[in-house]
C-alpha cells in the first residue's frame, strides 16, 4: 500500500447519515482522521471502529429532523472554510430575494434547486434555506438534498421539503414544487398563492434583510447569519402565541412573515 500511495497528498474522510443534524458533531473527528492519514499511511482501524459505533446509535424509523440539530449545523459544520465561501455565495447571490426563500422555507413549501453538475453546493444550499427556518420546538423542513426523475412519485407525496436536482426536467413538473431555483438565483413560483408571494420584495422584506446583512457582514460568519434568522424565527411564534393564545395553531402564515 505505501508503494502504491507514493507521492499521494491528498487525503478525504467523509460520514454518511440518514439525518444532516448530527453530522457537524463529527467534523473535528473527521478533520483529525484525515490529517492523521496524510502523516501517517493507510490505518483505518479507527475510522472502522467510529463507523461500527455510530451504525449502532443510528435510530430506526422517523427521519424528522429537529430544529435545534440542525441550527446546530449550520453553526459548526458550516464554519468550515468550503462551506462558510458557498454560504456567502448563497447570502449575496439571492440579496433581498432571501427574505422570498425564508417565507417559502418558513411557510413549509415544497422547494427545488436545480442546477447545472456538480451538485454539491447545491445541496449545501438546501442545508442553509432549511437551516433560515429553524424554530425552537418545531421540526425544520425537510432537506431531500439530491433527487432525480426517480424520485417524483415520492416528492408527491411530500407536504413540505427542500431538494436540489441537476435534472432540469423537474422543472417542467410544477405540480412537484412550489418554488423553484435555477442557476443564477432565478426563482420562478407554480401556482397562484406561490407566485402572489413570490411577485415582489416588501418593505418589510427589504428592513429584515438590511438587517440581516448588516449581522452577517460584519463578520462574514454564518454562524452570525443562522442565529439572527433564528432569532427572527422566535419572535415570529411568540407574537403568533400571543396573538392566538397557547392552544391555539400557531403555523406560520404568509400575513405574519410579511
Amino acid at each position: 500500500a505505501a508503494a502504491a500511495e507514493r507521492g499521494a497528498r491528498v487525503r478525504s474522510v467523509g460520514v454518511l447519515g440518514r439525518r444532516p443534524g448530527p453530522l457537524g458533531r463529527h467534523a473535528a473527528f473527521l478533520r483529525r482522521q484525515a490529517d492523521r492519514l496524510l502523516d501517517g499511511g493507510s490505518d483505518y482501524s479507527e475510522l472502522a471502529a467510529f463507523v461500527d459505533e455510530r451504525r449502532a446509535d443510528e435510530p430506526d424509523g422517523d427521519d424528522a429532523i429537529d430544529a435545534n440539530a440542525l441550527l446546530g449545523l449550520g453553526l459548526t459544520f458550516f464554519s468550515d472554510q468550503r462551506h462558510a465561501l458557498a454560504f456567502d455565495a448563497f447570502f449575496e447571490g439571492f440579496g433581498e430575494q432571501l427574505m422570498t426563500l425564508w417565507k417559502f422555507m418558513l411557510l413549509r413549501k415544497r422547494v427545488l434547486f436545480c442546477s447545472l453538475p456538480p451538485i454539491g453546493d447545491s445541496c449545501l444550499f438546501v442545508l442553509f434555506a432549511c437551516a433560515l427556518a429553524a424554530q425552537t420546538g418545531a421540526p425544520a423542513p425537510a432537506p431531500e438534498l439530491f433527487v432525480s426523475v426517480a424520485d417524483i412519485d415520492r416528492l408527491r407525496g411530500l407536504p413540505h421539503y427542500a431538494a436540489c436536482s441537476t435534472e432540469s426536467i423537474l422543472l417542467h413538473k410544477p405540480d412537484l414544487w412550489h418554488l423553484a431555483i435555477t442557476d443564477g438565483w432565478r426563482m420562478r413560483a407554480s401556482g397562484p398563492a406561490s407566485q402572489r408571494l413570490c411577485s415582489a420584495v416588501t418593505a418589510g422584506d427589504r428592513r429584515r434583510f438590511a438587517s440581516a446583512s448588516a449581522e452577517y457582514r460584519r463578520r462574514r460568519s454564518p454562524a452570525d447569519a443562522l442565529r439572527w434568522f433564528a432569532d427572527l424565527n422566535r419572535g415570529l411564534g411568540a407574537a403568533l402565541e400571543l396573538a392566538a393564545g397557547p392552544a391555539e395553531d400557531h403555523r406560520f402564515s404568509a400575513e405574519a412573515a410579511r
